[in-house]
């Protein structure tokens, strides 16, 4: 891509210069505009030249000065040398002894050599603009004077005023030295533009608003995003004090103690934003601040799609549909999850170990609102206590020996939006109890060795094979985390009380194993499958699973009679005391034990409803004295129909 040419203007009083200007041979690199104007003209010209797009004006002496002061883009001087003086001042001997040389704003220094070497009379004077030249040179003509050294505005005046004017010429080499320095200034600027322009379309393409202060707390820089946010428009604020625009701002701290400021809240516009504050340092010294301002919202929806991008993989594997069932208890249950699963409540899943309650917690998830969001799993009961706290809850850097440097973000962090399942909760400690129960309330946690809270919104799904109320009886499980856990509960029946389901599951997995490992399904006899109906299969669907599969993988495609018996057998002797074959006690004594053992379990039962009633009551008693005895409001509050409360309020004889 070819380059634009670069713009040079050239604004001279000096004949001389304008002559060997206009007869240089320059590069058609570049465009050369020559104007003859001096003082006070050259400013008109000046400002309509850099509106122009001249990128650096070339002129001499007092124009180049005033030029300087009317515009802003570069203006180089050619210089006089003290032979170009000395040239001049030979000159001018010839014309009179008393010579006028006219400085712009400053005396020359040294003039007192130039009076002893030609032995001549040099009065020098100061002028600013025309009119002062002007008024020195008609001043010196009274004084005496016969010549004036100077420029081309200088001469022409002194000439009007009928004294000799004398020009001091700049060399050809000053005059081409100057141009050249005006395309190496020209060049160079194009680069320092060319950088700035990159450096603010980084800085104006940021989400976020960015506005820097120098060390006197002006405005340098704001980039379009804060614009928007303080709705500035299109209004020019650089270059004034912070505090007439940001009076919340705390450029002031920042330049003071040279301390950051992290994480400010401020409400601009009825909306929450988090700034940030830098100094800036030059040289161990603060030179100005940088602020970082950012919508809250906006942050925490980031934060979510990081949490997302981190979780990815951390997906439920099934579905309510990959429960196989056929009784009518099965059918009942799944109404009762497609009812629960909408909902953000949690969820107490109990039941018997193989019963499926895993697929149940996936299968809610899937139904809910937050299916495109992680599914988060963990078995309480595999890890011991530290390890279990610091997977759940996460820990910042060095909190341990061992722990990542950069900390780690805990489970309940990375099911953010999404769900959570704790398996075997009964399995936890009551420290970890107490840490669950915190986030259940606050909706909050914090990490092992960390200072802040950090909240989540996450769903919380319990599964648990053991039953909490004698855990609470036993003071392993604590009351009022099982209140929080109990909201919604499943109970997912045992196989030995849905018989029905014995068939459909066989057929199922016989046919699903088959395929797996290629073979052509068994078929099970009716006498045989009676006997896999009466018996009560402690270990559930996970044990009929195994057993299927053991079948499937003997027999080969072909059902074996032997095969059959002796891993029946096998079945029976894992767990007589769950198979309804050999039930017959064997002594008195052994009839007793067991009386007095379900004896302290209907205890402990009655117990832990006793406990449940009176925490029901209290519960009502408080809504009611919220409402002031409004029952519909009471029952609102509640999350119960009025016709629920009234029997509720009937049985608890409230």
């Amino acid at each position: 891509m070819q380059a634009n040419k670069i713009k040079i203007g050239v604004i001279t009083s000096s004949k001389s210069m304008a002559t060997h200007i206009r007869h240089l041979q320059y590069s058609p690199d570049f465009d050369l505009s020559l104007k003859v104007k001096g003082l006070d003209e050259a400013i008109l010209v000046g400002k309509r030249m850099e509106s122009q797009g001249m990128e650096v004006i070339v002129s001499h002496t007092g124009t180049s000065n005033l030029l300087q002061e009317h515009l802003k883009i570069p203006v180089i001087s050619v210089p006089h040398s003290s032979l170009d003086l000395l040239s001049a001042m030979q000159k001018a001997l010839t014309l009179g002894k008393r010579i006028l040389i006219p400085n712009f704003q400053e005396e020359l220094s040294n003039i007192g050599i130039i009076r002893q070497l030609f032995a001549v009379e040099i009065v020098q004077g100061i002028y600013s603009d025309t009119a002062t030249l002007n008024d020195l040179i008609r001043q010196s003509q009274k004084k005496g004077c016969d010549v004036v050294i100077g420029g081309g505005i200088g001469v022409a005046l002194a000439k009007r005023h009928g004294l000799q004017g004398i020009e001091i010429k700049a060399s050809k080499e000053a005059i081409n030295t100057t141009l050249d320095s005006a395309v190496s200034v020209a060049l160079a600027n194009r680069q320092e533009k060319a950088r700035m322009h990159r450096l603010y379309n980084i800085i104006d393409s940021a989400t976020e608003g960015i506005v820097s202060v120098d060390q006197n707390g002006i405005i340098m820089t704001i980039n379009s995003r804060a614009r928007q946010i303080l709705n500035l428009g299109n209004s020019d604020i650089t270059d004034s004090d912070y505090r007439k625009h940001l009076p919340w701002g705390l450029f002031h701290l920042v330049l003071d103690t040279q301390a950051p400021i992290v994480d400010r809240l401020e409400r601009i516009n009825d909306l929450l934003y988090i700034f940030n504050y830098s100094p800036v340092l030059l040289e161990n010294n603060v030179v100005g601040c940088i602020s970082t301002f950012q919508e809250a919202s906006k942050i925490m929806r980031s934060e979510n799609e990081v949490r997302r991008s981190l979780t990815k993989g951390l997906v439920s594997k099934y579905t309510i549909d990959d429960l196989i069932w056929s009784c009518s208890s099965m059918g009942k249950i799944i109404d009762t999850i497609k009812k629960f699963a909408p909902t953000d409540c949690t969820v107490l899943i109990t039941g018997e170990t193989g019963t499926g309650k895993e697929i149940i917690a996936h299968g809610i998830h899937n139904l809910s609102k937050r299916k495109n969001n992680a599914f988060v799993s963990i078995n309480c009961a595999a890890l011991p206590e530290q390890l279990l706290e610091s997977e759940l809850f996460g820990y910042e850097g060095g909190a341990f020996t061992g722990s990542k440097k950069t900390g780690k973000p805990g489970l309940f962090e990375m099911a953010h939006k999404g769900t959570i399942l704790l398996d075997e909760i009964s399995a936890t400690s009551l420290k970890v109890q107490s840490l669950m129960l915190r986030v259940l309330q606050e909706r909050e946690i914090m990490r092992i060795g960390g200072d802040r809270l950090i909240p989540v919104d996450v769903r919380v799904i319990a599964n648990s094979n053991k039953d909490l109320s004698t855990e609470i009886i036993k003071q392993s499980f604590r009351e009022d985390l099982f209140f929080r856990i109990n909201v919604l509960q499943i109970h997912i029946p045992p196989l030995r009380e849905r018989r029905d389901d014995i068939a459909v599951l066989m057929d199922h997995f016989i046919k699903s194993l088959s395929h797996q490992y290629k073979l052509e399904p068994i078929v099970i006899p009716i006498p045989f499958m009676h006997k896999l109906f009466e018996y009560e299969w402690p270990g559930n669907v996970r044990q009929l699973i195994n057993f299927v599969e053991q079948m499937v993988l003997l027999c080969q495609s072909q059902f074996s009679v032997e095969i059959f018996e002796d891993h029946f057998e096998r079945l029976r002797a894992y767990s007589p005391a769950h198979s309804n074959l050999n039930t017959e006690p064997q002594s008195e004594n052994i009839g007793h034990q067991a009386e007095q053992t379900d004896g302290v379990i209907d205890d402990f039962r009655h117990e832990i409803r006793k406990k449940t009633k009176e925490h029901e009551a209290y519960l009502i008693r408080s809504a009611l004295e919220k409402t002031n005895h409004n029952k519909c409001k009471a029952a609102t509050l509640l999350g119960i129909s009025r016709t629920t409360l009234y029997k509720k309020m009937d049985r608890l004889k409230l």
